[in-house]
């Protein structure tokens, strides 16, 4: 059991990813919070990044979500099956 929490935990590491599957993606939120920073220069507020991250979790809440691990770390649940247009769908229809 230990050695599998340790290669877990490897895992996440090389990758930034604590789980990936062809419908999920898994990911720290303070990681997924840095590679929004990294890919968006123009973004360097983490508290702006949060806040838009609880707005999405609010309104599409099927496609985002937080759940928290054992280790304490508050997890972002991603549900990649969802297109960008499903998406942008369903915050226009937000108001």
């Amino acid at each position: 059991m230990v050695k599998l929490k340790e290669k877990r935990a490897l895992a996440e590491k090389e990758t930034g990813f604590a789980y990936q599957s062809r419908q999920r993606s898994v990911l720290a939120k303070h990681e997924l919070v840095d590679r929004i920073i990294d890919r968006s220069p123009k973004i360097v507020d983490k508290g702006e990044i949060e806040e838009q991250l609880r707005l999405l979790q609010e309104f599409v809440p099927e496609w985002i979500s937080e759940k928290a691990a054992l280790s304490g770390d508050v997890l972002c649940c991603i549900d990649t099956a969802l297109s960008q247009s499903e998406i942008r769908q369903r915050l226009q229809g937000v108001e």
